[in-house]
């Protein structure tokens, strides 16, 4: 709790809402994080670009590339350059 505490106080802070720090905390504590560690560690942003690129790759491979708006081929795009440049 005192770790999600943190987390908020911080978050508000930098802007972010307070909600992402509880939801991340929370699933970071379902999947065996007791500390709070996991919960700053991972990023629900992060599930959300690998879902991105995984609907892109599933696209391309099934030969529906076609259909892929182009917006999503940007987010895909920068969601790609943003792994290179940060990890």
């Amino acid at each position: 709790m005192l770790s999600d505490a943190i987390a908020t106080c911080v978050g508000a802070v930098c802007g972010t809402s307070t909600v992402s720090s509880f939801v991340e905390s929370s699933s970071g504590v379902a999947e065996g994080g007791r500390t709070g560690l996991a919960a700053f560690t991972y990023n629900v942003s992060y599930g959300i670009a690998f879902g991105l690129l995984s609907y892109l790759f599933i696209n391309i491979f099934i030969g529906k590339a076609k259909e892929i708006k182009p917006f999503t081929w940007v987010i895909g795009i920068l969601f790609t350059i943003l792994f290179f440049v940060t990890h």
